[in-house]
């Protein structure tokens, strides 16, 4: 049984008050948690512009998720210059796709420039010091569950957590925390 993460991110999307989201699906997660069907194409993706839910398989049109989440980042993008209101754009299982030392050039488009164009970014992870320093600068709250791993431990407390209090949340309990601070408990 996993923390509850993903449970969690599906809520927050799901009550966000976005006009466009768009979701990162290459495992199909999300299209099954929210009966949406996958893009699979760019003919799919303008579609599902209308519904404001875009949810993206990449693997009709990518040989690999890196390349797939490569153009949705630089199309998300696009789409959004011409599109007014807030917009998500999701990666569930972040760590995946970057390390301390690298973020792809697309997706750093999203996370560092993506305000100026509406974007706001849900990153879902297992593991927080994948994250470089980089990144670490753009984030403004952070969501965690239960953690046992020393690193991750390391990273939370850098970012103000306290890690004995993270190490002992109970399952799908979990502890949010924004850059100016402020804490709160959720309970599971």
């Amino acid at each position: 049984m996993g923390s509850g993460k993903t449970t969690w991110a599906a809520n927050y999307i799901a009550n966000h008050r976005a006009t466009l989201r768009f979701l990162f699906d290459p495992e199909g997660e999300f299209s099954r948690r929210f009966q949406i069907r996958p893009a699979r194409s760019v003919e799919g993706l303008d579609l599902a512009l209308a519904t404001g839910w875009v949810c993206y398989q990449p693997d009709a049109m990518f040989p690999d998720d890196e390349a797939g989440l490569d153009f949705f980042s630089r199309w998300a993008c696009a789409v959004s210059e011409r599109t007014p209101g807030t917009k998500l754009f999701v990666v569930d299982e972040f760590q995946e796709y970057v390390s301390p030392n690298h973020t792809p050039d697309a997706l750093k488009q999203v996370i560092h420039r993506g305000r100026r164009r509406g974007i706001d970014t849900v990153a879902i992870g297992q593991s927080p010091m994948e994250v470089g320093s980089k990144l670490r600068k753009q984030i403004t709250s952070v969501v965690t569950f239960r953690f046992h791993e020393p690193g991750d431990l390391d990273w939370l407390s850098a970012y103000g957590f306290d890690a004995l209090a993270v190490n002992r949340l109970p399952q799908f309990g979990r502890l949010v925390r924004d850059r100016w601070g402020r804490e709160k408990y959720e309970k599971p």
